[in-house]
């Protein structure tokens, strides 16, 4: 029997409908691994970037982008956005970075004093009006040692202190 391996649960039934129920598995760090991650884990670089975006840039997470750059221009941060499309999108952020590796992208976070994550809203993806239910984006991103903020929209999470949560750009940028 086929078997497929999810990180959210929301969509777990249309791939049961795949490929059978019972054969849809949960795992919500995918990708945090050693035998992928222990040579960029291993390395200390200095943190020159101060607030680093990382992620597909979605239209929610663009909107949250622009709202947060806007607020923190004035601070002459080093702010980079990471994913192919914010370099159109988020042009006062300067620092926009075509979609990278999982490697490069650890090392860019290794080198971030702050890592912004924000999960996909409803109706980002216009093949898929479901919402990210429980992605439980952040536990990759807590690899690096940066300072990790996440979105607030999602409850079902098992971060005791790990992370630091926003509900608004506002928030965010407190």
């Amino acid at each position: 029997a086929s078997a497929c391996v999810l990180n959210d649960p929301a969509v777990a039934k249309k791939y049961e409908d795949i490929v059978g129920q019972g054969n849809v598995y949960i795992w919500n760090n995918l990708s945090v691994n050693m035998e992928r991650l222990g040579p960029a884990l291993s390395e200390t670089p200095e943190r020159d970037i101060d607030v680093l975006f990382l992620g597909h840039p979605y239209p929610s997470r663009i909107n949250f982008t622009k709202e947060v750059v806007a607020c923190i221009t004035d601070l002459k941060a080093n702010i980079r956005a990471v994913g192919t499309g914010y370099e159109r999108s988020v042009p006062a952020c300067g620092m926009a970075m075509p979609t990278v590796s999982d490697l490069d992208a650890m090392k860019l976070m290794q080198r971030s004093k702050i890592v912004v994550v924000r999960d996909r809203q409803l109706n980002d993806l216009p093949s898929s009006p479901d919402e990210a239910e429980n992605v439980h984006r952040g536990y990759y991103e807590c690899a690096s040692g940066a300072v990790v903020l996440v979105h607030n929209h999602n409850r079902q999470h098992s971060f005791r202190n790990e992370v630091e949560f926003y509900d608004t750009h506002l928030e965010a940028v407190k």
